[in-house]
């Protein structure tokens, strides 16, 4: 029957049953991420946080993952805020909100002043238990420019000092060769208003074809990182271009720190470096490089035979789940013995693999059956982004 059909007192009638099936439901849910935090299920499905499996796996928007996450996460530390959903006196958005600041000693004051109020009123709430911002914040913003027409440097006012600026040093706003500005911490505000022209919209005059995509960083940082800055600007003025931009010196130091660290790129440099040798090394079969590691110790692998395993297996986490669904986490990956050391594994490479942390740690549980039970709600939990 379509809903068109239906007299307005039965719509509202309808409206006002499916919300209170809703809100039973969704605390079923929060139920049910509560336990499979604590079994660790969405380890074994091949996950490598509750917010990636619920996001990819569930299928939940970023921002209605992290708020089930925060609420079920704080109604495990504290079962009595159950009742209070189910009261309806609080829901899962404000339970998230305080999920950061409610503890054992304010949780009695806490949760009765979030009985039935607003989610703005919860905001204002969080914030009188917060310290002051004692940073600022870390921000990233995509803009659109028009490609630089003079040397940007040059006119700043740590070019012309020792320093390339003091923490509250900024362009002047009519210096016509800052193409990105530096945005106030009032630019997020959604009715603020301003007389200077938008970052996105392009300069007068300017075609479409010229623009550039650019992003802003703002970051607040301390007289030592400006002293090391300096420092390097100092050793390496003969790898900067003549008006090197602080771009510039990032881009290098973070060149520099990808070729020491960057297992792909390592493997690349030692084979152009190979290449470049004249003579070749004849070596057994089982003596080929990456085979085998150098030190009879198996358990500790030669930086070469790392990179080889992080470039076979992609640079990504190898666990697969009964579904076949492999861990997408590239992030904090360790190389694991597939037959461990203890049981006589050995350091040939065919015996490694990567695996994150949290498979690492499934695996070895499993492997020597030593699961440690915790308290629910206790349990070792990542953070959510």
């Amino acid at each position: 029957m379509s809903l068109r059909s239906l007299p307005d007192l039965a719509v509202l009638n309808r409206i006002k049953r499916l919300s209170g099936v809703e809100r039973t439901f969704t605390l079923r849910v929060l139920e049910c991420l509560i336990e499979i935090e604590w079994r660790k299920l969405h380890f074994a499905l091949g996950y490598s946080s509750m917010f990636n499996f619920c996001t990819s796996g569930l299928g939940y928007s970023g921002s209605a993952a992290g708020r089930r996450i925060q609420a079920a996460r704080t109604v495990a530390r504290f079962p009595e805020i159950m009742q209070l959903l189910q009261a309806n006196e609080v829901n899962v958005c404000t339970v998230s909100r305080v999920s950061r600041i409610v503890t054992p000693r304010n949780k009695d004051e806490v949760l009765a002043r979030i009985r039935r109020k607003t989610l703005d009123e919860v905001i204002a709430l969080v914030a009188e238990y917060r310290l002051p911002e004692a940073v600022i914040l870390d921000r990233v913003r995509d803009v659109v420019v028009a490609p630089p027409r003079s040397p940007l440097l040059e006119s700043m006012p740590w070019r012309k000092s020792s320093s390339f600026a003091s923490s509250n040093t900024r362009p002047p706003k009519d210096d016509t060769s800052a193409s990105m500005p530096m945005p106030d911490s009032g630019d997020d505000a959604p009715n603020a208003t301003s007389s200077e022209p938008s970052d996105s919209a392009p300069p007068p005059g300017t075609l479409e074809g010229d623009l550039q995509h650019r992003i802003i960083l703002r970051f607040g940082v301390s007289a030592a990182f400006m002293t090391k800055l300096d420092r390097i600007r100092a050793l390496a003025w003969h790898r900067l271009p003549a008006n090197a931009t602080l771009e510039h010196v990032f881009e290098l130091v973070l060149d520099d720190t990808l070729k020491r660290s960057d297992p792909v790129l390592r493997r690349e440099q030692r084979s152009r470096r190979e290449l470049a040798r004249t003579e070749t090394v004849q070596s057994s079969p089982s003596s080929t490089p990456g085979s085998q590691a150098d030190s009879p110790n198996p358990r500790q692998i030669p930086l070469r035979m790392r990179d080889d395993v992080f470039a076979r297996d992609h640079g990504r986490c190898t666990f697969v789940g009964p579904d076949g669904r492999r861990c997408d986490a590239t992030r904090g990956l360790q190389i694991d013995h597939i037959v461990p050391v203890a049981q006589g594994g050995t350091g040939e490479i065919g015996n490694l693999r990567l695996l994150c942390a949290q498979h690492n740690r499934l695996l070895a549980e499993r492997l020597l059956g030593a699961r440690v039970d915790r308290p629910r709600g206790e349990a070792e939990l990542e953070e959510t982004p």
